[in-house]
């Protein structure tokens, strides 16, 4: 779901669904195909409203460059890339809490996290609130965004900066280093986890 700017006419969100024609219904065109060379993506935004299928990594990384943010919620885990191209597209991912009950932060699986500021890159949406009216929450959490554009240019800057913690391809990418330092301050945890498991109950 993706909150377009003024570049995307016909609408102002976009949802693209990898089901099925029987699961998601007939009514649900297929995503067109487009050329990522041209204007095309943007001219045909008002297509993509609602469409099923897939589209390349190029033409969904133009579409994000054309949007303003990208939605998040607990399904979205560590195993996908979405957060890290919304990033690198420079959109607000907006992420939605976990349940106050479960005890854990919906920032928890995000990883480098002791040397990368989340709070500052992602853009958290009250799960209570959304739960009650996810729309009126989106619109509350995007208006607030959008009435400080020195928090947002702040905001588009962090994300910059933290490119090479975050981006394998980025010039004095540190990912690689990143990795290494997790696994060595993770190892005493996870070998003290693996030897009482193979010790097993008493």
């Amino acid at each position: 779901m993706f909150h377009a700017k003024n570049k995307l006419p016909n609408g102002s969100s976009i949802i693209l669904t990898s089901s099925s024609a029987d699961a998601v219904g007939p009514g649900v065109p297929a995503c067109p195909k487009l050329n990522v060379s041209s204007h095309e993506l943007t001219d045909r935004a008002g297509e993509l409203y609602y469409c099923r299928g897939h589209l390349d990594f190029m033409s969904v990384q133009r579409l994000r460059a054309d949007t303003r943010f990208s939605l998040f919620l607990r399904g979205d885990d560590e195993g996908g890339d979405r957060l890290v191209n919304a990033l690198a597209a420079l959109q607000a991912p907006l992420m939605v809490g976990a349940r106050p009950n479960l005890g854990y932060s919906s920032m928890d699986w995000l990883p480098f996290q002791s040397i990368i500021n989340w709070s500052s890159l992602v853009v958290p949406v009250d799960y209570g609130r959304f739960m009650a009216d996810p729309t009126a929450a989106l619109e509350d959490v995007m208006t607030r965004h959008d009435a400080d554009e020195g928090a947002e240019l702040e905001r588009q800057l962090a994300t910059v900066r933290s490119f090479p913690d975050f981006l394998w391809s980025v010039p004095g990418s540190r990912v690689h280093e990143n990795v290494l330092f997790e696994a060595y301050r993770h190892a005493p945890r996870c070998h003290a986890a693996t030897h009482k498991t193979k010790k097993g109950p008493k």
